[in-house]
């Protein structure tokens, strides 16, 4: 019913600011609803980039293509997406060093996100530079990507985390979609609704986390889906080698997330140092 409404009021859904879930996007496809995504920064005073219901301008899973006036490109080495045009900021205020860092001789603006550009022009957000993963054999990773398609293939998964700086090869902390006190907001040990429904589709009877972690089939579900992601890795380096399932699903409350629920690596490094040593060991 509501999305019946939807079709007949809404001109224009629009998405930006963190990643939609590929899940998000097929459901208001499949109801011929395009969600628009789009691209911007403060620095460029408006969206840089988007899609757009006409001339075929929307392509599924991409910000879009750049706006009239403005250049966009990928710095080869990096995959930085870097772009300019009058609508750029002209530095920050009183901040001379980090506007020099920001903004190029040439007055391209050095976002920080990681991105590819399609033949058609739709650009594409991978990942961010701070996030890149430097291994001990010198091979540069970006984890957003890895992360997001081990979640794809496990639908049981609430979030997953990439570990491999400086280490000879990748490993993750995954976790399970559990419910959360509605008080605390903390996460609790049961499973959600959806996450019990899926495992049931395989046989599988469990309600806790603790559960979960003890049964062979759930653990093999997992591992599965990363030897999947595996076959699709761009290099064996890109191989996820050992994971961890943990004790509880990553929050805001406990500091792992932000309140826009984008993941705080260092902080979840900290928290299970000892957990992540032990893959290494």
């Amino acid at each position: 019913m509501w999305i019946a409404h939807l079709i007949v009021r809404a001109k224009h859904l629009i998405v930006c600011a963190a990643p939609v879930t590929e899940e998000t996007l097929n459901f208001f496809a499949s109801f011929d609803i395009p969600l628009l995504d789009l691209y911007g920064q403060s620095e460029g005073t408006a969206p840089v980039t988007t899609n757009t219901s006409l001339n075929q301008g929307w392509k599924l899973f991409t910000s879009g293509r750049s706006l009239p006036g403005i250049e966009c490109r990928v710095d080869p080495y990096t995959s930085e997406l870097q772009y300019r045009g009058r609508h750029t900021m002209m530095g920050y205020l009183k901040m001379p060093r980090e506007t020099m860092n920001t903004i190029d001789e040439e007055g391209w603006i050095h976002t920080g996100d990681q991105a590819k550009i399609d033949l058609d022009g739709f650009i594409t957000i991978t990942g961010r530079l701070k996030e890149l993963i430097v291994t001990a054999g010198g091979e540069n990773i970006s984890p957003v990507p890895i992360e997001n398609k081990i979640l794809e293939l496990c639908p049981i998964l609430a979030n997953c985390v990439v570990i491999g700086d400086k280490r000879k090869f990748l490993s993750c902390l995954v976790s399970l979609k559990t419910v959360f006190n509605p008080l605390t907001g903390q996460p609790t040990e049961n499973l959600t609704a959806v996450c019990i429904e899926e495992l049931k589709k395989r046989g599988i009877e469990v309600k806790t986390v603790r559960e979960a972690k003890q049964n062979d089939q759930v653990n093999s579900m997992i591992e599965e889906a990363i030897q999947n992601y595996n076959k699709t890795a761009v290099s064996r380096a890109q191989n996820i080698r050992k994971w961890i399932l943990l004790d509880h699903d990553l929050s805001i409350s406990t500091g792992e997330l932000t309140a826009t629920l984008k993941l705080r690596r260092n902080v979840v490094q900290s928290l299970y140092q000892d957990k992540i040593n032990r893959l290494y060991e």
